[in-house]
């Protein structure tokens, strides 16, 4: 890879992943509850994104599809990603999506609607 996988997290990520294939246009995307099943599903998390493993690449893709093709097949998926141009951006642009939701799950709730807490 010619960039630093790190250095994908630090720039802004695009969020939506927009595509047709054989007349069916496909959206991929990440928010919450997409990334906690592909972590489930496909053993994705913070740390492995960033082992540029190949296996990893192709779990980022898969969950990818899981917020607005949740019942797309795995054949399907598989097809797509052998498809896919220029694997090196689109695995950095995977990265960024998923990092960038992942990290909405640590931000601070609303003013006013947090709990306090301390440690004894």
């Amino acid at each position: 890879m010619s960039q630093k996988v790190s250095e994908m997290a630090e720039q802004k990520p695009k969020s939506i992943i927009k595509f047709t294939y054989q007349g069916s246009d496909f959206m991929l995307e990440y928010d919450r509850d997409s990334a906690e099943r592909a972590e489930s599903l496909f053993g994705i998390s913070p740390t492995e994104v960033f082992s540029g493993k190949y296996t990893v690449m192709k779990a980022l893709f898969s969950g990818a599809f899981i917020k607005h093709h949740p019942k797309a097949k795995t054949s399907t998926i598989d097809t797509l990603w052998e498809l896919m141009p220029d694997k090196d951006e689109l695995y950095k642009t995977l990265v960024g999506m998923y990092m960038n939701t992942v990290g909405t799950l640590l931000e601070d709730p609303e003013e006013g609607k947090a709990l306090s807490w301390e440690a004894m």
